[in-house]
């Protein structure tokens, strides 16, 4: 039985909305980051043909670029998904961090700190008047399909009490950071030293006189790296990438390959060498999950999520979309465009392909990439295939095409973090046409003569950490395995 003919049918220890009666198409959009506000922003337009609403567990909107000295769970209970640190600066210039139609108002500079970018994200709210379609302090954790509909249960974290409604969509907007990866190390648990992940690490002051172990090549590794050298006795960079064995880094720190044991506090290298360490910090990513979804939505997370055509539409049930997967892409404009297309096809303005049809497709993208060495945890991984990626969402929904400038800027940008990493964030793009650009280097500041010694009361946190053996880890790693 269906809840439009017995709504008590979905009640769940609170209350339960009846479907509107009207023909007006009822979107859920989970999620108030970059990607949950773009999908509002079209959902919400004038004219868009749709209603719906906007949850958001956190008290504000921004997603990952809100940051929070704060680690482990929040007032509520829940867990805390900000993986920001202190003082962290944008690893992408601005002119591929920016939607469409509301250009950033800095034009002096293009790499910008978090409280840059969270600012932009406030004014584009604003400017769409979006925070009026946002529950927030919503905690989304069931969704299910009900005939042709989708119903939604989220918990009210200020009263506690669940609401159930029903929704012909929902836009899956959560991100991926919420669940940490470690590597399978021999002897991790033997490590009588501190470990964490780098979701919670956020002051390097913290770490002041201590020998630290970064494990990971990445972003946050080479950030979180760098940001550690000032305050650390020792810092030792662990990664696996042949490929970079000639890139020049900082004479103070000390560069191993891959982590092969860990036994009291010291590790091993597969190289045969071994060093004395006090704290690993694991900067080895994130995996997906989606825990509100139950299995009958059909999707299945096993290092990537699946069957989803475009990286975008369920192929069991296409009114269910999930924006945001794809990685080494200008995100920006990869939820924009993900956005847009998924509301024409829910407006009958793109037609898919049949189900049958959707299903080869994907099943051969991904059979190609993983015969060609790809990983099962980079199958949404775009890099060099982004531009073929955004002409498939164009020729869906008709979209105009991304001036080539800023794939251009995009790719240049990549390069310059390999090529000079302590430098490439002082070069400022700017756009000549719509495919060319120039980069001004801007001045670097000059470097204190030495480093101030304060004791920060936000790192307080994170010290709590340090003083707890693996700081929950291993708890951590059992739960999420």
């Amino acid at each position: 039985m269906s809840c439009i003919e017995d709504p008590a049918s979905l009640i769940s220890d609170g209350i339960c909305y009846a479907p509107p009666r009207n023909k007006t198409p009822k979107v859920a959009v989970i999620g108030a980051g970059p990607a949950g506000l773009c999908a509002a922003r079209y959902l919400f337009a004038e004219d868009s043909g749709f209603t719906g609403v906007v949850f958001e567990q956190k008290d504000t909107i921004g997603g990952t670029w809100v940051y929070t000295d704060e680690i482990g769970k929040d007032k509520y209970g829940q867990p805390i998904h900000s993986p920001l640190y202190h003082g962290l600066i944008s690893n992408l210039p601005k002119e591929v961090m920016e939607y469409t139609d509301f250009p950033y108002d800095i034009q002096d500079k293009s790499y910008l700190t978090s409280e840059e970018v969270l600012d932009y994200l406030n004014k584009y709210t604003d400017h769409f008047n979006l925070r009026q379609h946002i529950k927030f302090n919503h905690l989304v954790k069931r969704v299910s399909p009900v005939g042709k509909t989708w119903s939604l249960t989220a918990l009210d974290l200020a009263t506690n009490i669940e609401h159930v409604s029903l929704y012909d969509a929902v836009m899956v907007c959560s991100g991926p950071t919420s669940i940490p990866v470690y590597p399978l190390i021999e002897g991790l648990a033997r490590f009588s030293g501190k470990q964490l992940h780098a979701k919670s690490f956020r002051r390097a002051e913290a770490y002041k006189g201590l020998r630290v172990l970064v494990i990971g090549l990445g972003p946050s590794g080479m950030d979180i790296t760098y940001k550690l050298l000032p305050h650390a006795k020792q810092v030792i960079l662990s990664h696996k990438f042949e490929s970079l064995k000639h890139v020049t880094f900082p004479l103070s720190l000390i560069v191993k390959p891959a982590a092969a044991s860990m036994s009291d506090s010291t590790v091993t290298f597969v190289d045969g060498t071994s060093e004395e360490v006090d704290v690993v910090i694991h900067c080895t990513g994130y995996t997906y999950n989606f825990p509100f979804l139950t299995k009958e939505c059909g999707l299945v997370v096993n290092q990537y999520v699946s069957p989803l055509y475009l990286h975008l539409f369920n192929i069991e049930a296409p009114s269910l979309a999930v924006l945001g997967l794809p990685r080494i892409i200008p995100y920006y404009y990869c939820v924009e465009y993900q956005a847009k297309a998924f509301l024409a096809f829910l407006r009958g303005d793109a037609e898919l392909p049949s189900q049958e049809e959707m299903m080869k497709i994907t099943e051969d993208d991904i059979k190609g990439k993983l015969e060609s060495g790809t990983r099962k945890k980079d199958i949404h991984r775009m890099g060099k295939l982004t531009k073929e990626y955004f002409e498939s969402l164009q020729k869906l929904a008709n979209l105009p095409p991304i001036p080539e400038v800023r794939y251009n800027i995009f790719f240049d940008a990549f390069k310059r973090v390999v090529a000079d990493f302590e430098g490439f964030r002082y070069g400022h793009y700017k756009i000549l046409d719509d495919e060319n650009f120039e980069v001004e280097i801007l001045e670097r500041p000059e470097p204190p003569a030495e480093i101030e010694e304060v004791v920060v009361e936000a790192a307080r946190e994170e010290e709590k950490i340090l003083d707890n053996g693996n700081g929950g880890l291993l708890e951590e790693i059992d739960e999420n395995l």
